[in-house]
């Protein structure tokens, strides 16, 4: 097996699998596994405030690509993660995977 196929198996088989990194959540009324990262979005909010912006983000997390069939989703667009609304501030494409933050829409 090639190395980008052992990269592919192992994203369901270890980085997405509920009993070590991933969590079941429902986006958009579907159910997906996802890994939120806390320590990333923390970073990533002292470096936004360190910036002069005012918002912070309030979820970072990592899902497989092929969840979104119909095209990866768009920042200032909205999102429902576990039945609360956001705006979506970013997204990284990175092969397989997206890295997606949310802020809360309408505020906190």
């Amino acid at each position: 097996m090639d190395f980008k196929k052992r990269i592919a198996a192992d994203i369901t088989k270890v980085f997405l699998d509920n009993k070590f990194f991933g969590e079941e959540v429902t986006i958009n009324g579907m159910q997906t596994t996802v890994v939120i990262d806390e320590d990333a979005l923390h970073e990533r909010n002292l470096a936004i405030i360190k910036s002069g912006k005012i918002h912070t983000d309030d979820i970072l997390f990592y899902c497989e690509k092929k969840f979104f069939k119909n095209g990866i989703p768009r920042p200032e667009k909205r999102m429902n993660f576990n039945e609360k609304e956001y705006t979506i501030t970013s997204v990284k494409d990175d092969m397989w995977m997206l890295t997606i933050t949310l802020q809360r829409y309408g505020g906190r």
